[in-house]
């Protein structure tokens, strides 16, 4: 199925309690035309965040590697160098990881993990492997290239929505309230996992996991998909709950079928 990218121009929508994006600032081009390979980390608030790398990330051998300092200090973990050894120590809670500059294996809570790319240093900074050190900070990695080559990685505590579960089809009707990126389900229809109208709050979590933005204020759950920092674009899901019933599921997306 083909489908069409409209633009989306999601404002403050009361209904969704999807919050715009944080932005980067100013410079955020600039920023992108020397980065070809940008890193976007979701915080605690599942709202993502640009990591600005003070040595470019680069891809070898397939492998993208990135400076593990900026990597690490977004996710509050403590970094230590040791010079004699070459020998990098990462600590959060009850997680610990080690490398060695230039050895095929790191070493996660006391278990050897053998590495396809070894880190090396790079203008003075230690470049790891990105899916190695953003998994084994237990984080879910996602990856896409746009057509100019320009490349996004995504990191976050739980999946994200896929564009299979954001495709606007003929299970939603546009909802009329000035945001035509808005839809709701339809009685008797279901999403692109099988939740109606209808059903158990339980069985929305069965489907899609633990929700990524709890709406306390409209007792429901929010999923969402990649979203680009600094700007307005993107899709996500919003179940509405009365004593636990399903009883509005309202999609924001700019995903369309084309016939």
């Amino acid at each position: 199925m083909k489908r069409k990218m409209v633009v989306l121009n999601i404002l403050v929508i009361w209904a969704l309690a999807i919050t715009p994006f944080h932005a980067l600032g100013d410079g955020i081009d600039e920023y992108l035309k020397i980065n070809p390979i940008n890193v976007i980390i979701y915080d605690d608030q599942f709202m993502p965040h640009y990591v600005k790398c003070d040595t470019l990330p680069i891809v070898e051998q397939g492998r993208t590697l990135v400076p593990l300092r900026n990597i690490a200090e977004f996710l509050i973990f403590s970094v230590e160098w040791e010079e004699k050894s070459q020998m990098v120590f990462l600590y959060k809670g009850d997680i610990k990881i080690e490398l060695r500059i230039g050895e095929t294996y790191a070493k996660v809570d006391e278990q050897l993990v053998d590495l396809d790319t070894a880190p090396k240093i790079i203008d003075g900074r230690t470049m790891v492997p990105l899916r190695f050190i953003s998994e084994s900070m237990n984080k879910y990695v996602e990856w896409d290239t746009w057509p100019d080559g320009t490349s996004f990685v995504w990191l976050s505590d739980r999946p994200l929505l896929s564009d299979e579960d954001c495709m606007v089809d003929d299970n939603y009707s546009k909802l009329d309230d000035g945001y035509y990126a808005n839809y709701v389900l339809l009685d008797g229809k279901q999403t692109s996992r099988g939740i109606c109208i209808g059903d158990k709050e339980e069985d929305v979590v069965i489907a899609y996991g633990n929700p990524h933005r709890p709406n306390y204020d409209k007792n429901g759950y929010t999923y969402v998909s990649r979203g680009y920092p600094a700007t307005d674009h993107g899709n996500g899901i919003v179940f509405e709950f009365t004593n636990g019933i399903v009883s509005k599921v309202i999609l924001v997306s700019d995903l369309l079928p084309m016939e």
